[in-house]
């Protein structure tokens, strides 16, 4: 699993899986970002049907996770968004914990909180690759998927060398 160009025509292995309906969060606990729908898939697994990405060739990779929330009602609670990855036969860490706040001040829901994650990582093959999220709003709140596009929960993956 090395790199080699033959006739210059490498492409790098990229992958997006994107949730195109809204999920509920529950409060306060680490859950699993659920998706409906594979973006693109070049060399890398995008399985939507198990939430994951898994890598098929070793090497360094940019990961990016988004979630937006659609509704929270409690001022300065948080939206935190991890990236997890599970090596082949091992146990899963987690990347890129990244939040931001609510404020109900805003005009409207588009202003809810809105976390993107992203990392780069060497990657080895069979690696896994998910996306998880956690609000403390007080109880069970929506992602802010299904309504326009720019709002969908994504996860996708990019080698970079």
């Amino acid at each position: 699993y090395m790199w080699v160009v033959s006739g210059k025509h490498l492409r790098p292995h990229l992958a997006s899986i994107r949730q195109t309906t809204f999920q509920t969060l529950a409060d306060d606990t680490r859950t699993l970002v659920r998706f409906d729908i594979t973006d693109i898939e070049v060399g890398a697994d995008a399985d939507y049907a198990n939430d994951k990405i898994t890598i098929k060739r070793a090497g360094t990779y940019n990961i990016t996770g988004f979630v937006k929330m659609s509704s929270m009602d409690i001022n300065n609670r948080a939206l935190q968004v991890n990236i997890g990855v599970t090596p082949d036969g091992g146990s899963i860490t987690y990347y890129a914990s990244a939040s931001s706040t609510n404020f109900i001040n805003w005009k409207n829901n588009d202003q809810r909180p809105a976390t993107i994650s992203a990392v780069m990582l060497v990657l080895d093959v069979d690696d896994v690759v998910t996306l998880y999220a956690l609000q403390d709003d007080g109880g069970s709140e929506p992602t802010g998927s299904g309504g326009d596009r720019e709002r969908d929960a994504f996860l996708q993956v990019q080698e970079v060398r």
